[in-house]
């Protein structure tokens, strides 16, 4: 069996599915395969299930990584005047993610460190209702898929949040 790396790209009217296979150079990849799914799977910001149903019934049981789209999510750039990217995740935890009334029992929420520059790092805050990703999970543990999950911004970092399956 070959070793590759599966991308699923789901986006509001199709889904694209890229196999890659490691290259000789490091951290490189050529693409193994290539399909376009066609069809409506997201329909004003919220999964359409009977449509993702059908496009995760086309899917190998396997390890997926699904890159949604950015307008789905919630997006903020927050400058961090700390030491450490420890205090700057002590600092998110405890002040900036409470002071916006969200939780991780409502929502997926996920910080990326984007770059530090004298002692101020930026960084990214990206939620999503865990509601809104109900029904991908569920039929993702159905079909017995697991899904790693992206924002299209997370992907460029390769930061995952995995859904189970």
């Amino acid at each position: 069996m070959l070793n590759t790396h599966k991308l699923l790209y789901v986006l509001p009217d199709l889904a694209y599915l890229a196999e890659l296979l490691p290259s000789k150079k490091e951290h490189s990849f050529e693409v193994h395969s290539f399909k376009q799914f066609n069809g409506e799977l997201i329909k004003n910001g919220k999964f359409i299930q009977k449509n993702i149903h059908s496009l995760m019934k086309k899917l190998e049981e396997d390890e997926y990584h699904v890159i949604l789209p950015d307008e789905i999510f919630t997006n903020t750039i927050i400058n961090a005047e700390k030491a450490t990217e420890k205090e700057v995740k002590e600092y998110l935890k405890e002040e900036v993610i409470p002071s916006l009334h969200i939780s991780g029992e409502s929502h997926q929420i996920e910080t990326f460190i984007l770059s530090e520059y004298k002692g101020t790092y930026k960084v990214q805050l990206s939620t999503i209702q865990k509601s809104v990703l109900a029904p991908l999970k569920v039929v993702a543990q159905d079909q017995k898929i697991i899904c790693l999950l992206y924002t299209s911004d997370a992907a460029d970092e390769e930061d995952s949040v995995d859904l189970g399956g």
